[in-house]
């Protein structure tokens, strides 16, 4: 099925639509968590805050709210100043925001 997508894409390019696919990379296989060397949280100040605590504790803490709303809003404004004020930035927080057992507005 992929092959058939870039190609209608091809063929809309070929007729000059300014139309450009983009495709995920292969995945490396690592597998990410708190317990882990290498995870996205790794190098983040609130993250680094909390770094040295015993695991329990340390997803106690990574559970705070106000931690949680600082990974978000610091890491959004940085991308937010990177791309500039004329880029929308859309950010999903995972597959179930906003619905039943998922994230909520308030959260």
């Amino acid at each position: 099925m992929w092959r058939e997508v870039l190609g209608l894409l091809d063929d809309a390019a070929d007729e000059g639509l300014p139309i450009v696919a983009q495709v995920a990379g292969r995945s490396i296989g690592i597998l990410y968590c708190p317990q882990g060397s290498v995870h996205p949280l790794l190098f983040h100040p609130a993250y680094a805050e909390v770094a040295h605590l015993p695991t329990d504790e340390r997803l106690v803490a990574l559970a705070d709210p106000e931690r949680r709303r600082r990974f978000l809003l610091e890491v959004t404004r940085a991308i937010s100043a990177a791309i500039g004020p004329d880029k929308i930035l859309s950010i999903k927080l995972n597959p179930a925001d906003f619905q039943p057992g998922g994230f909520t507005e308030d959260e």
